[in-house]
């Protein structure tokens, strides 16, 4: 079984390594935008300004069956929009493999250190605009 600190230092890993994501967090929504500390991940170049795109990962209502625990994660991935909103298509594209590439992973990295991730569930993927104090764009 794995804790919640090993799980977040795979979504950061993830995150880390990826070319497109920026900045990694984990916790509460309400966090989202609020400040660079919440940030786990951010590859500002020194600017201490947060910088997208980025991932959030927010813990979800979980349960115990049998003998397994099984944790429930609310994954963000989420860009900026120009004010004229003239790269929104790309935004959402962009965001849109940024999750697939998340979701490619955690199916990879099953069995791997006992990280089972069920391959028959179907992941939900919604889109979103204008969220949070920096009015991001994604899924």
């Amino acid at each position: 079984m794995f804790s919640i600190n090993q799980i977040h230092k795979k979504f950061s890993d993830f995150a880390t390594a990826h070319l497109q994501i920026n900045s990694y967090g984990f916790g509460d929504l309400s966090e989202i935008g609020q400040s660079v500390a919440a940030y786990t991940v951010n590859k500002d170049n020194g600017t201490n300004n947060i910088t997208y795109p980025s991932m959030w990962v927010t813990p979800q209502p979980s349960s115990i069956e049998r003998h397994f625990l099984k944790l429930n994660f609310m994954c963000l991935f989420y860009d900026l929009v120009n004010q004229n909103e003239d790269n929104s298509i790309e935004v959402i594209s962009d965001t849109l493999q940024m999750a697939n590439d998340f979701i490619q992973y955690l199916r990879t990295t099953t069995n791997e250190d006992n990280f089972d991730i069920d391959n028959e569930y179907t992941f939900q993927l919604t889109p979103f605009k204008d969220r949070f104090n920096d009015d991001v764009t994604g899924w």
